[in-house]
């Protein structure tokens, strides 16, 4: 498997099992599209495992949304429409491989940014607060 995207607990673990489960899926889905790209699989193969890594991630999403819908954490609306900008980011770039039939290294660097700069700073929002850390000013 691909050293793409690497799991760390000490560094993107939420402390909430389910999420960090999804998480570690996801980076699984991640290493698999980029294996495949690095191997250069035929278009239908890469394409395979990106339309693998579109579905996990929508329904990771809506897991998430019910999360914080549960925990009642009030930057759950903040936190929808971020989801929906990397939604439609996701989308452009599978769109420009449909289209081209290659990937970019520009997308491989928005799925690393993406996780690594989501799950650090806006997934351990609502984290903290469903594990009730508090902040100091």
């Amino acid at each position: 498997m691909s050293s793409f995207f690497q799991w760390s607990e000490k560094e993107f673990g939420l402390h909430v099992r389910e999420m960090d489960d999804e998480h570690i899926h996801l980076i699984n889905l991640m290493n698999t599209l980029h294996d495949s790209y690095e191997k250069k699989d035929p278009f239908d193969t890469q394409k395979r495992h990106l339309d693998a890594l579109a579905q996990y991630t929508v329904k990771h999403f809506a897991d998430e949304e019910a999360y914080m819908d549960k925990v009642k954490f009030p930057g759950l609306s903040t936190h929808k429409i971020i989801h929906t900008q990397l939604l439609n980011q996701f989308k452009g770039h599978a769109d420009a491989f449909q289209s081209s039939k290659q990937f970019t290294s520009s997308f491989f660097d928005f799925l690393k940014v993406w996780l690594t700069a989501h799950i650090r700073g806006i997934d351990m929002k609502y984290a903290d607060f469903a594990n009730g850390v508090k902040k100091s000013s």
